[in-house]
């Protein structure tokens, strides 16, 4: 694809689901397997490979997978971060096959393991020992606080590490960004997933 290509495609795919609930609830379950990209990224897996769910460069499934990328499988074109004018390749774990030595991601080896036997509870922790993740970040609602707490206990009487933030992170009133006056009837200060995310890296969570 050309660049000028995908920056319609992009455009395109944002004006869609804006428009249709049923495709922004799509897009919202993609992104949710694809989370470690950037917006744009995700607007543009989505675009070319909404069935996606483990996403990497060439060089990180054959350095660090193990993995080939499968003969005929095109990449899924993105706007590099560093050079706007360029783009960059990423394929999905469909595209891949391992090596000798190599291996997939450890993304359904742990609910097929226990199918039906964990809890979802559980299953984390199992993943999280999978992938040799200490630290634990816990994005809450502050009005699920006491669940949060129980969760956090869980987690450290398991020997993790735990980190949370609150959805109100930053108190930021609804009204600074637009929204209506009558919307602060459940509170003057709105949600910001984005703060809690940062401040979870900054605090280095493995998870």
């Amino acid at each position: 694809m050309k660049l000028y290509e995908v920056k319609a495609l992009a455009h395109e795919t944002q004006s869609r689901i804006r428009q249709d609930l049923n495709a922004w609830n799509d897009f919202l379950e993609h992104a949710s397997r694809v989370y470690r990209y950037r917006f744009m990224d995700q607007i543009l897996i989505y675009a070319q490979r909404p069935d996606a769910v483990a996403c990497a460069t060439m060089n990180i499934w054959n350095s660090k997978m193990g993995c080939w990328i499968k003969k005929g499988n095109r990449g899924i074109a993105l706007i590099d971060e560093s050079n706007s004018r360029k783009l960059k390749y990423v394929w999905d774990v469909a595209s891949v096959v391992p090596k000798m030595g190599g291996h997939l991601p450890r993304l359904w080896i742990v609910e097929y393991e226990n199918y039906c036997k964990h809890t979802r509870v559980e299953e984390i922790m199992d993943f999280a020992k999978k992938i040799n993740a200490k630290k634990i970040g816990i994005a809450t609602c502050v009005g699920l606080l006491k669940e949060s707490r129980i969760l956090a206990d869980i987690l450290r009487r398991h020997g993790f590490e735990v980190y949370g933030v609150g959805c109100k992170a930053g108190t930021q009133k609804k009204t600074s960004v637009g929204i209506p006056e009558c919307c602060e009837g459940v509170g003057v200060n709105m949600c910001n997933p984005i703060l809690q995310a940062k401040l979870l890296n900054k605090a280095k969570t493995d998870l």
